[in-house]
């Protein structure tokens, strides 16, 4: 090892009988001789120090200098400098230029890991590792995973993941277009390889991708698309009382007719307080187009009580839309017998509004389904009088 200081010079290995070195400032310090340049319980540097580095060829010691230290050294405040003559250099080969038994702490100046480094007129990054410092080519980004379509419940998580290989390790960076991709911009804080967000209303049919970007380039990941699950139950009414139709979508990319077949949709039900779960059997009722599922329990209505409240309860449909065997997403709704206002509860506004109907067809205030509004309506209403859905239990639709 060549120690220049300035005022002297010291050439020849270092061995400090197990007492710490400590470098003044102004230092530099240039290994020239194969095999160990210091032996000490501790080596380090001062500001204003350089550590000075040949490389001129592939091999350790004969063609390209390292330092080699027997005990731990300390890098801070030390700038690392390179000497590089390799004609044949191809920009693949990687360079181990320190290595210490006892542990590397601390990084060279104005150089953290993965920060670009020029060797020649080649593009490289530092690697630290526990015990030794390498120079390895850089890489450009290539993408090894791309986010998924994600299909989710309005205000429910949506969670995106993407993966990059390159050297040094690229950053990230996740963009959303919300005009089908003809524009994108940054999000902000979306800096880590799976972004998650808490959706609202307006992020239906959004575009998320994901940028990579290292010293050696960039890649961009394919696009994925945010689209709503959704339910709607009596085909728009907002009466609870007769509940005949479910129709859900399931969101974009999504095969209905494989969710269906392969029963990865259920539905419960627990009572009007939200208490207690028993299945809804679905056989037979279930049809499928495109990303949408139509659930059409017949004429009798929801577990077959059109004229009773036999199916009053608290009802929630399950699906499994990625096929994981686990029901991840829930839609929620009600049915209350005599609810034909949809305010999740039975009083004199329904039998106010049903009386006012009687004569007509109009399938809101029609309790029973029946086709016809008439003094049976009225009679169901106000023997439901007082029944309500507890406060508190969301739906929704």
């Amino acid at each position: 090892i060549l120690l220049d200081t300035g005022a002297q010079s010291t050439n020849g290995a270092i061995n400090t009988a197990g007492g710490t070195l400590g470098l003044d400032a102004g230092t530099t310090i240039r290994p020239a001789t194969p095999g160990v340049d210091a032996n000490t319980s501790a080596l380090s540097f001062a500001d204003g120090d350089t550590l000075l580095l040949d490389i001129n060829g592939a091999t350790v010691d004969a063609l390209y200098s390292q330092l080699s230290v027997v005990g731990p050294v300390t890098l801070t405040s030390v700038t690392l400098a390179l000497n590089v003559n390799f004609p044949e250099m191809t920009g693949t080969e990687t360079f181990t230029i320190v290595n210490a038994t006892g542990g590397v702490t601390g990084q060279f100046s104005g150089l953290i890991e993965g920060d670009a480094i020029s060797v020649g007129s080649f593009a490289y990054a530092v690697n630290y590792t526990a015990n030794s410092v390498e120079l390895v080519p850089a890489i450009a980004p290539a993408i090894t995973q791309s986010p998924s379509n994600q299909a989710v419940v309005t205000g429910n998580t949506a969670t995106f993941t993407a993966a990059a290989s390159g050297s040094p390790t690229p950053t990230v960076q996740w963009q959303i277009s919300t005009n089908g991709g003809s524009n994108w911009s940054n999000i902000s804080v979306a800096t880590n390889t799976t972004y998650s967000f808490t959706t609202v209303s307006g992020d239906n049919g959004n575009q998320y991708r994901a940028v990579f970007t290292n010293t050696a380039g960039s890649a961009t990941s394919s696009a994925a698309v945010l689209s709503f699950v959704t339910l709607d139950v009596s085909r728009g009414q907002v009466q609870r009382s007769y509940v005949r139709y479910l129709d859900i979508t399931t969101g974009q990319g999504s095969d209905a007719s494989q969710i269906v077949s392969s029963s990865r949709i259920r539905l419960r039900k627990a009572d009007l307080n939200g208490i207690g779960s028993q299945n809804v059997p679905l056989t037979g009722f279930l049809s499928a187009n495109g990303a949408n599922i139509s659930v059409d329990f017949g004429a009798a209505g929801i577990q077959n009580s059109r004229n009773a409240n036999g199916g009053d309860g608290y009802y929630t449909l399950e699906l499994d839309l990625d096929n994981d065997t686990v029901f991840e997403t829930s839609l929620r709704f009600y049915r209350l017998f005599g609810d034909v206002n949809g305010d999740r509860q039975v009083n004199s506004a329904d039998q106010t509004a049903v009386t006012a109907a009687m004569g007509t067809s109009n399938p809101q205030y029609d309790v029973n389904g029946d086709g016809i509004v008439n003094s049976t309506d009225v009679l169901m209403v106000r023997r439901a009088l007082g029944r309500r859905l507890a406060s508190g239990l969301a739906v929704d639709d």
